[in-house]
């Protein structure tokens, strides 16, 4: 039997999304054999298709349907409501028949999308980091609500979440996680979050980031053995990225802090003879963020001297060209987590920057904890003497950091274990 997979909620519009999707192909695939069938629901599969045309996209369910404002979001409503009202037929006539019934209410580019979720084994919520009461979440619950309406089995992947603090966000997202197969976290937080809402009786399991599992274990094996760099210029790679959910601050001066604090911090590397390159998963398409520019800002702030040592990559780069990219340098001075996660599997150090709890709860099981900078609170002086003091750690720190990256790449390579005991 080929297993037939629906991977939805994903956004892969640069090189973190698609090193998570990429990754949760290649644990899919290890569980339920390389045969298996899998589609991917995205939003701007056309983007999606340009940058991973070996993936075979979809467009989300009720985007294609109209592009007004909101309307996909009312659209998958009307869905889950004529579900609702339907199931009661299909618990008489069976699901065949409630499905038919429904598909003749459907435009005609939903019903061949609305089959193959009724006939998916699987339906994997992306990992990542989406459901954020901040980031709005009624588009997914509507897609979740279709699926269990369904049948369907339902999966969280590896994911940090919450909290919910609104009424109607705790009451839809307590209904939806109770009836799921299983729930996968990347952190005790988001655990706790789903403990806060009440959920008991599924399988709550904490794992490593889906992206880890794209790691080399030979790669990180020379990572644990290679010693301090002794001759040439030190190569340090940086990303930034532009942060407006401030919680102590207005954006424009949170924004303002931060910039200065990594131009101070590359001031002092290049200073000192090293050599810097922003570069970052989210860049060079018009479709989405594009950090090459929040690097110029940064720039801008150095003297002509200092700014002539540095370079910008500007071009999109792929997740897989990226960690090519990241074997030759020596440090990563990383914002976006899957910098972070990319730079860790091709062998080099991260310090970070953490713009959510998600970057450091990673780190801390890294015993890297008090590495990490907030950027709620970090400030030049002080970043830029965290710089140096890393440089002089690093060394005796690189053993112990990549065994633990070894091993997070073993526990992605076995979350795909905790689905198939679900599904029994």
């Amino acid at each position: 039997m080929s297993y037939r997979i629906i991977i939805t909620n994903i956004v892969v519009l640069n090189g973190g999304d698609g090193a998570i999707l990429f990754g949760m192909i290649k644990i899919l695939r290890r569980t339920f054999g390389e045969e298996c069938k899998i589609l991917v629901y995205a939003s701007r599969p056309d983007v999606a298709r340009r940058m991973f045309p070996e993936i075979e996209f979809r467009e989300t369910l009720g985007i294609a349907a109209t592009r007004a404002p909101f309307a996909h979001v009312r659209y998958l409503g009307r869905i889950c409501r004529i579900l609702q009202r339907t199931r009661y037929l299909a618990a008489a006539w069976g699901w065949t028949h409630g499905l038919r019934f429904l598909v003749r209410l459907l435009p005609t580019a939903q019903r061949g999308y609305l089959q193959e979720y009724a006939d998916a084994d699987l339906v994997a919520s992306s990992g990542g980091t989406y459901l954020k009461e901040e980031y709005g979440i009624l588009t997914q619950v509507c897609d979740y609500r279709l699926t269990l309406l369904l049948g369907r089995p339902l999966v969280f992947f590896t994911q940090s979440l919450g909290p919910f603090k609104r009424p109607a966000n705790r009451r839809a997202m307590k209904s939806i996680l109770r009836r799921s197969c299983c729930i996968l976290l990347r952190d005790d937080r988001s655990r706790g979050n789903v403990e806060a809402l009440g959920v008991t009786g599924v399988p709550v399991h904490l794992a490593a980031d889906a992206a880890f599992a794209l790691a080399d274990p030979a790669v990180l094996e020379a990572a644990i053995e290679r010693e301090a760099k002794q001759e040439g210029a030190l190569r340090v790679v940086v990303s930034v990225r532009y942060w407006r959910h401030f919680a102590s601050c207005a954006k424009e001066e949170g924004m303002a802090r931060y910039r200065r604090a990594i131009a101070e911090a590359v001031r002092r590397l290049v200073q000192g003879g090293a050599e810097v390159t922003f570069l970052s998963t989210c860049q060079g398409n018009p479709e989405y963020d594009d950090d090459s520019r929040e690097a110029e800002e940064v720039v801008r702030l150095l003297d002509a001297g200092a700014a002539s040592r540095v370079r910008i990559v500007r071009e999109f780069v792929r997740f897989d060209e990226l960690m090519v990219r990241l074997k030759d340098f020596d440090l990563c001075i990383g914002t976006r987590m899957h910098m972070c996660i990319l730079s860790l599997i091709s062998g080099t150090p991260v310090l970070p920057v953490a713009y959510e709890f998600k970057t450091k709860e990673l780190f801390d099981g890294l015993g890297l904890g008090e590495w990490v900078t907030d950027i709620e609170s970090i400030s030049p002086d002080a970043f830029g003497e965290l710089v140096q003091a890393f440089l002089e750690v690093m060394p005796e720190l690189r053993v112990d950091l990549f065994r633990k990256v070894l091993g997070l790449h073993q526990n992605a390579m076995q979350s795909g274990s905790y689905i198939l005991c679900s599904r029994d």
